[in-house]
C-alpha cells in the first residue's frame, strides 16, 4: 500500500472514530425516551386509572422486572436473537438483509437489532438510508457502551409504537385486551409483539384473522427453536382472544382531575402512585346510586363521599359526584370541592372549645324557646323537630344536634373565638368577618367544602393531631401538628359515638347506629339544600354529602334520611373486621352522676348514669344534694312537659370578669357592650350598673368593683341575672 493511499485511509478511520465518539456524547439517552406528554395515574395497588397525553401519544412505563419472561424470550426470538452477543449491530444479519434487499430488488428486511431500533424510536428519522443506517449502526454501539442490556430492553419495550397511538407494550395491552402487560395471555402477548411489523397493517379491529395468522406463525417457529414448549404452544392456539378497544382508562374522574391540578404541565409524565383504592371507590359508588335512587321521589339528584386512612390521611374514595357522565344532573361538578352550608356539621368543634372553658359535659343548657341578643341584633331560633326539652345536659345538646344549646354556648364563648377554632381545624373557606356570620356559624351558615371538613374531623379521629389529605402515594413521613387537647377530643368523640345519648332526636335504631364504635354528626342546611353525615372509627373517616348541584331544596330530606343510609353503608363496607374503640388518655376519668341534676352522685339520687370528666373539670364538680334547684326544675319539664318560664341570662360579659382600661385609647371608645339571652316571652328587658338604668346595652369602662343587671318581665313577675365584674 502506498504511503498515499495509507495516509487516506488513517484520516477516514479517525474521522469515523471522532464522528462515533460526538455521537456517543450526543446521544441523549434512553431517560428521554420516557415520553414527557404522557402520564399514567395509578390506584395505590397499581391498578390504572387514567393515562393523560398531551402530544397524541399514551405510554405507561413498566420496569423489566415486571415483564414476564416468556413475553421477553418470544420478543428477543422474533427481533433480535442474538441480543445478549452482539454489541448493537448484528454482521451476519446485515450480509443475510443486503443479499435479500439485492435478490428481491427492494428493501424486505432491515436487518436492525433491538438496540438499533431503540436508537431509531429516539431520533424519529422515518428516511430509510445508507447515511441512516450508519449513523443507527454507530449510536447502537454508543448505547451498549452507555447502557446495560436490561436497560436497553426495558427501554425498548416500553418505546416502540403499537398503533392507536399506544406506545410501549404495558399501554397496548391496556388498550387492546384491558389487561396489564404481566397478566396477558401468551396468544396476547405474540399478538402484540407482531404488531411491531406493521401496526397498520396488523390492527387488530381490521384485521384480527391477518394478526391471528401471523402470531400463529411466530408460535410456531418459536416452538421449532426450542423457545416454548409444545404444551405452550397448544395452549396459546387454543386460547380465544377478545379486543376490548379500551379508548382511555377513566375511573375516578374528579379524583384524577383533582390530582393533575396539583402537578405542574411540566412534570405531567411517567407513572404516579395515587392512594385511591379502585375496587372500594367502585363499591362505594354502587351504594351511592343505591341510596340516591330511593330518594329521587324527594327531589334528590346527586351525592358525593370522600373516605380517609386516620392513621396516614391517605385519600382511599374520592367521589364528586354519583355519576360523572351524568349531564342532567350535573355529574361534572366535584362535589368534594364545591362550597356548600355544612349546617349542624361544625356543632362539635364549638362544643370542643366550650370544654376547654368553664364547662363540662354535665353542664345544664337551656333548650328554650330563648331570644338572643347582641351586637348582631337579636333573633328567635327554632330546633330541627320545632319542640324543646328544657334544661340538658352538654351530652345531650351535641348528641341530639339541639340548636338552641349550640347558639347558647357559642354567644357565651364570643363569634370569633369560635370562628377561630374553625379555622384553626383546617375551615379556610369561612374567611370573612365574624360579624358577617354571627351566632349562626355554629349552625352552618357559612359555607365549606367537603375536603375541608373531611380534614377538619381528621382532627377528631386522630386525637386532636393535624395531619395534610394525600392523593399521592409517597414513602415519606407525615408530619403532625397539634391542634386540639387530646382529652377533650375524646369527651366529643364518646359523645359523637354514644348511641343513647341522640336517642331524643334520632332514635336507637338509626342510620348512625353501627355494630361497633364509630363517631358521627349529621347536619341539614337551610331549606333541606345540603345534607351531611360525617364520621369516622379511630382507622377510617367516612364523608357524606346528598343534595342538589342546581341549589334546588330536597323535600324535607335531613342528614340522617339523607347522607346517613349512605354513610352507614360506606362505613361498614370501609371498616370489615377492623374494629377498634376510642381509647382515653391517662387524664380522662368516669364518674357516677345524678340523672336527674346532672352532679356527682349524691346519696339520695335514685336515677344514676355515667359522664367522663378531665381532672380539670372534676375539680369543679359538686355533689348533688335535695335541695338543688336543678332538681325541682328539671322534674317539672319531665312532669309537666312545659319549659321553665323564669329564664333570663348575661352572657356577656361572665361572672367574676376582669377588665382593664387601656391608656393607649381614649376613653369614650372603651365600651363594654352586654349580650344576654331571654326565653321568648320576657319583654321590657332593661340593664342596670350598679343599679343605674343605662339608656343602651353599652357602659363606658369605669375602674372598681361592679354589678350588672338584666331584668325583665314576664306574665308571672319578674326575672332577672346579676354578674360582678372588676376593671382596673
Amino acid at each position: 500500500m502506498g504511503k498515499k493511499k495509507l495516509i487516506l485511509l488513517v484520516c477516514f478511520i479517525s474521522f469515523l472514530i471522532a464522528f462515533f465518539a460526538i455521537k456517543i456524547i450526543q446521544i441523549n439517552g434512553i431517560e428521554s425516551l420516557k415520553l414527557r406528554s404522557s402520564m399514567t395515574i395509578l390506584d395505590r395497588h397499581n391498578r390504572p386509572l387514567q393515562t393523560t397525553s398531551t402530544e397524541g401519544v399514551i405510554q405507561a412505563w413498566i420496569p423489566l422486572k415486571d415483564v414476564p419472561i416468556e413475553f421477553q424470550n418470544i420478543l428477543i426470538f422474533s427481533e433480535d436473537k442474538g441480543f445478549y452477543y452482539h454489541f448493537g449491530f448484528d454482521p451476519k444479519a446485515i450480509l443475510r438483509s443486503f443479499y435479500l434487499n439485492i435478490k428481491n430488488g427492494r428493501v424486505v428486511s432491515g436487518a436492525s437489532t433491538i438496540t438499533q431500533q431503540l436508537v431509531r424510536v429516539g431520533s424519529n428519522d422515518p428516511k430509510r438510508t445508507v447515511y441512516r443506517k450508519i449513523k443507527e449502526t454507530l449510536l447502537a454501539i454508543g448505547y451498549e457502551i452507555r447502557y446495560s442490556k436490561t436497560q436497553i430492553l426495558e427501554a425498548y419495550i416500553n418505546s416502540v409504537y403499537l398503533g392507536h397511538s399506544r406506545v410501549g407494550f404495558s399501554s397496548a395491552s391496556h388498550f387492546y385486551f384491558d389487561t396489564p402487560l404481566h397478566a396477558s395471555s401468551l396468544s396476547e402477548s405474540v399478538r402484540l409483539i407482531c404488531l411491531l411489523r406493521s401496526p397498520h397493517y396488523l390492527d387488530p379491529f381490521k384485521y384480527p384473522e391477518r394478526l391471528k395468522r401471523i402470531s400463529t406463525t411466530l408460535l410456531e417457529r418459536a416452538k421449532s427453536k426450542g423457545v416454548i414448549s409444545l404444551e405452550l404452544l397448544n395452549h396459546a392456539k387454543r386460547t380465544h382472544v377478545s379486543y376490548f378497544k379500551k379508548q382511555a382508562n377513566r375511573e375516578a374522574e374528579h379524583f384524577t382531575q383533582f390530582l393533575l391540578n396539583d402537578i405542574p404541565n411540566s412534570k405531567r409524565y411517567g407513572t404516579v402512585r395515587s392512594t385511591l383504592d379502585l375496587e372500594l371507590q367502585k363499591n362505594v359508588s354502587r351504594i351511592v346510586n343505591d341510596e340516591i335512587s330511593k330518594l329521587s321521589n324527594l327531589n334528590v339528584t346527586n351525592a358525593s363521599c370522600l373516605v380517609v386512612d386516620v392513621h396516614t390521611g391517605d385519600v382511599l374514595v374520592y367521589l364528586g359526584s354519583k355519576a360523572f357522565h351524568d349531564i342532567e344532573s350535573s355529574g361534572q361538578v366535584d362535589g368534594v370541592q364545591a362550597l356548600r352550608q355544612p349546617g349542624s356539621t361544625l356543632k362539635p368543634f364549638v362544643y370542643g372549645l366550650a370544654l376547654e372553658e368553664s364547662f363540662s359535659l354535665n353542664t345544664l343548657v337551656p333548650d328554650l324557646p330563648l331570644e338572643f341578643h347582641g351586637e348582631g341584633g337579636h333573633f328567635i331560633p327554632q330546633n330541627y323537630a320545632e319542640s324543646f326539652s328544657g334544661m340538658v345536659s352538654l351530652r345531650t345538646a351535641l348528641a341530639n344536634s339541639l340548636n338552641i344549646p349550640a347558639l347558647y354556648i357559642s354567644q357565651k364563648l364570643g363569634v370569633e373565638p369560635v370562628l377561630e377554632r374553625l379555622r384553626a381545624v383546617g375551615l379556610n373557606s369561612l374567611s370573612k368577618d365574624p360579624n358577617y356570620y354571627g351566632l349562626g356559624i355554629v349552625l352552618g351558615n357559612g359555607e365549606v367544602t367537603m375536603w375541608e371538613l373531611a380534614h377538619a374531623y381528621l382532627v377528631l379521629a386522630r386525637g386532636g393531631t393535624q395531619i395534610p389529605l394525600k392523593i399521592q402515594s409517597k414513602n415519606q413521613e407525615t408530619q403532625s401538628t397539634i391542634v386540639l387537647d387530646e382529652r377533650i377530643v375524646y369527651l366529643i368523640n364518646d359523645v359523637l359515638s354514644d348511641n343513647n345519648a341522640r336517642d331524643l332526636s334520632f332514635g336507637l335504631n338509626s342510620p348512625l347506629s353501627q355494630s361497633f364504635p364509630a363517631a358521627v354528626k349529621t347536619g341539614t342546611s337551610t331549606n333541606y339544600r345540603d345534607n351531611w353525615t360525617i364520621g369516622h372509627t379511630p382507622d377510617y373517616l367516612v364523608a357524606v354529602w346528598v343534595g342538589n348541584f342546581d341549589g334546588s331544596p330536597m323535600q324535607n330530606v335531613s342528614g340522617v334520611s339523607g347522607a346517613g343510609p349512605i354513610w352507614h353503608r360506606v362505613m361498614k363496607e370501609v371498616v370489615g373486621s377492623r374494629k377498634s374503640e376510642f381509647t382515653p388518655t391517662d387524664d380522662v376519668f368516669s364518674r357516677v352522676i345524678c340523672s336527674d341534676s346532672h352532679m356527682l352522685l349524691g346519696t339520695h339520687c335514685l336515677a344514676t348514669m355515667t359522664e367522663v370528666f378531665t381532672s380539670d373539670m372534676l375539680n369543679s364538680q359538686r355533689v348533688c344534694t335535695p335541695k338543688e334547684h336543678v332538681h325541682s326544675a328539671i322534674k317539672k319539664y319531665e312532669q309537666n312537659r312545659e319549659p321553665v318560664n323564669d329564664f333570663i341570662e348575661i352572657v356577656f360579659p361572665s361572672h367574676n370578669t376582669y377588665f382593664a382600661i387601656d391608656p393607649n385609647i381614649s376613653r369614650e371608645r372603651q365600651i363594654l357592650k352586654i349580650d344576654y339571652v331571654a326565653k321568648y316571652g320576657v319583654d321590657d328587658v332593661r340593664v342596670f350598673v350598679d343599679d343605674i338604668e343605662l339608656d343602651v346595652f353599652e357602659w363606658q369602662l369605669t375602674k372598681g368593683n361592679h354589678k350588672i343587671d338584666i331584668r325583665g318581665h314576664i306574665k308571672n313577675g319578674l326575672v332577672k341575672d346579676t354578674v360582678y365584674i372588676t376593671v382596673f
